[in-house]
């Protein structure tokens, strides 16, 4: 629906919408096809397992600026937001799960997303 509408773009909430939406669609999409798949090869099991963290930490970055979003929208109505903070929201969305996820594989020397079964966290 929003690849169809134009006018949809212009929204700086449906931009944040469409990406948690596309971001859940790779988590899915990841999950279904690499989980146990990758299981055999130990490196495609690490990349499977860090990629996935760090989606599943974006999703949840996407949901706590869609709530930011919903309440400027809401409490302050009339004020107008700067022209730079969709690439602001964007940096956050992207830069906390990474640091997040380059802080656990450092400290687990990337031990922590191995499992003999599954390609995820243990």
């Amino acid at each position: 629906t929003i690849l169809k509408f134009k006018r949809l773009h212009a929204s700086t909430h449906h931009r944040l919408m469409f990406g948690l939406c596309l971001t859940l669609l790779t988590v899915l999409i990841l999950f279904v096809a690499g989980v146990e798949h990758a299981a055999g090869n130990k490196a495609a099991c690490r990349a499977v397992a860090i990629v996935l963290h760090f989606l599943v930490l974006m999703a949840f970055m996407w949901t706590s600026v869609l709530a930011t979003q919903l309440y400027n929208q809401l409490v302050t109505v009339f004020s107008h937001l700067p022209d730079w903070y969709m690439k602001a929201l964007l940096v956050i969305v992207i830069a906390v799960p990474a640091i997040i996820v380059a802080v656990t594989a450092g400290a687990t020397e990337l031990d922590a997303y191995t499992n003999d079964k599954y390609c995820w966290i243990s």
